[in-house]
């Protein structure tokens, strides 16, 4: 039954009218909230003269948190290396490694970040597999980076390569250099070794029956890995 106004409105709360005379009927609208916090605000409802009041109380949720980063996988190749990675994000975050040779810098961030992930060399054959989890502080959301890294190429050396026998019954030290398993095979059945296979570094010892015959003759050693993919030979003559 009186003129009142409105005051104490913040900036994101919009009402109208903002003032009147007597029963009247007022809308209240809220802007975007674009932070992951919930805001209040306390609208007064006064008179002109103040003497009386009315409190209209405003709360707007804020949104959900939200990251996602780029790129999501990285393959990597055995030698130690590094990958930057985007973060976007609306809140505040960490990143966690599955890994102890896999790393990521900086471990917390606040928004939007650039991220250096970084793998250690690999030094075995095989490859191997980690992950970067990306949380956000609430642990609302998460994404994740799928690692993959290379490992090293199998390689078989010998020294001596090649032998140089007499006639007579003899024996000669092979020094095997390798980062995988290994067989080895004779292609004449005058020469053996004392080792049919083994892994990695080793010493074998190849051993020449005595040529009964005036003729010369020749063989071969092969030292191949498991899986084929790499060998060497001792020449035998």
């Amino acid at each position: 039954n009186a003129k009142w106004k409105i005051s104490d409105s913040p900036s994101w709360v919009t009402i109208t009218p903002n003032s009147g005379n007597g029963d009247t009927d007022i809308t209240i609208k809220v802007g975007e909230n674009t932070n992951t916090n919930d805001r209040t605000a306390t609208i007064t409802v006064a008179t002109e003269d103040n003497n009386l009041t009315a409190k209209i109380n405003v709360k707007q949720k804020g949104v959900d948190a939200s990251i996602s980063v780029n790129p999501s996988n990285i393959t990597f190749s055995s030698v130690a290396s590094s990958v930057k990675g985007k973060v976007t994000s609306n809140t505040g975050w960490s990143a966690v490694s599955s890994e102890s040779w896999l790393q990521v810098s900086p471990s917390n961030g606040e928004g939007n970040s650039e991220i250096t992930i970084t793998a250690e060399s690999n030094e075995n054959t095989s490859g191997r597999t980690g992950k970067i989890t990306l949380k956000t502080k609430d642990g609302y959301a998460q994404a994740v980076i799928n690692v993959n890294q290379n490992g090293v190429s199998q390689s078989i050396s010998v020294n001596p390569s090649s032998i140089s026998a007499g006639a007579s019954k003899s024996s000669v030290t092979v020094s095997i250099k390798s980062n995988t398993s290994w067989n080895i095979t004779s292609n004449q059945s005058w020469v053996s070794t004392s080792k049919s296979s083994g892994t990695g570094n080793s010493d074998i010892t190849v051993n020449i029956s005595q040529n009964s015959s005036s003729s010369n003759r020749n063989a071969q050693i092969t030292v191949k890995s498991t899986d084929g993919s790499t060998s060497c030979v001792i020449d035998i003559t």
